[in-house]
């Protein structure tokens, strides 16, 4: 049977932030009664029969609101409970990255009794800081900061992954016709620390070209390089489906498809938890991984 709670500590946290929320209000109502006991009494009378209409009714509505403070004390684990959501990074909207997305809107993830909530965060050293912060319980990434973070002792496991090579293609301006043309240009990438600067690292090594002679700028998501392509702020950018169908459209020409290159074998992408969410939620892991590995059969 899957796991339908929250992770132990979110859960904690939260009920205690509600209640330190709600003791804090409580303390606020005594204060309140005490004060208009205090007001009662300057007025020349001895306690509550001595007060007036407003007074009356200002403790009638700070009683009712004690009790809703205490009603929320009581069901804030219940609410979370029936709340519960496992936010799911991902890191484009290119074919590859379908696994998570094309699972969650075809509503595979519920199949299995997974409520999800996918973000994206473009990079794959943003989505693997988010795993660790704890911001998100699934990562789709690449392996670059993954397995760059693990080797140094990160909390962070990978459990699956769908691609083994890099999916992209280097689309340039008119003007630049063989790699060589690169010198002295700048070629935009998604980010720093991911399978897009390793792929260009391994290309121009490749293809005998200096790092050093070649600019690399991070300039985020597909489509803002794209626009940056044609307007002339890069020279060339690493481009997936469907923006590499979308280039051909605009005339722009294809340099390179990184497929061809002799180290194109790379963990391209993967999905990556914590190892301590896995250790404790196994069962919530294992549903997860279900639909993309398998997608449930129609009943």
């Amino acid at each position: 049977m899957v796991s339908r709670n929250f992770p132990t500590e979110f859960v904690q946290k939260t009920h205690n932030s509600v209640c330190s929320y709600a003791i804090e209000q409580l303390n606020g109502l005594t204060i309140s009664i005490r004060w208009g006991l205090n007001r009662a009494v300057s007025r020349g009378g001895t306690g509550i029969a001595s007060w007036d209409i407003p007074a009356i009714e200002e403790v009638k509505m700070l009683t009712v609101y004690g009790f809703i403070v205490i009603l929320i004390i009581g069901i804030a684990p219940l609410t979370i409970g029936a709340q519960e959501r496992l936010l799911v990074s991902y890191a484009g909207f290119a074919g590859f990255q379908a696994p998570a997305w094309a699972a969650k809107d075809l509503g595979l993830f519920s199949k299995y009794g997974l409520s999800t909530e996918l973000v994206m965060i473009p990079g794959s050293a943003r989505g693997a800081q988010a795993l660790l912060g704890g911001s998100t319980h699934f990562g789709q990434i690449d392996g670059t900061a993954l397995i760059a973070a693990i080797n140094q002792g990160a909390d962070l496991v990978l459990i699956s992954a769908s691609l083994n090579k890099f999916p992209f293609s280097l689309v340039a301006r008119k003007n630049i016709t063989k790699p060589a043309d690169l010198i002295g240009k700048k070629v935009g990438i998604v980010a720093f620390g991911g399978a897009h600067e390793v792929s260009m690292v391994l290309a121009l090594k490749e293809w005998n070209i200096p790092r050093q002679s070649v600019t690399l700028l991070a300039s985020g998501p597909a489509a803002n390089r794209l626009v940056a392509l044609s307007s002339g702020g890069l020279d060339a950018t690493l481009l997936a489906p469907p923006e590499t169908g979308e280039a051909s459209h605009m005339g722009l020409p294809t340099l390179a498809h990184m497929t061809d290159l002799k180290a194109a074998a790379f963990p391209m992408n993967v999905i990556a938890t914590r190892r301590s969410f896995l250790e404790k939620n196994r069962d919530v892991v294992s549903a997860f991984c279900r639909p993309i590995a398998r997608p449930p059969t129609s009943s």
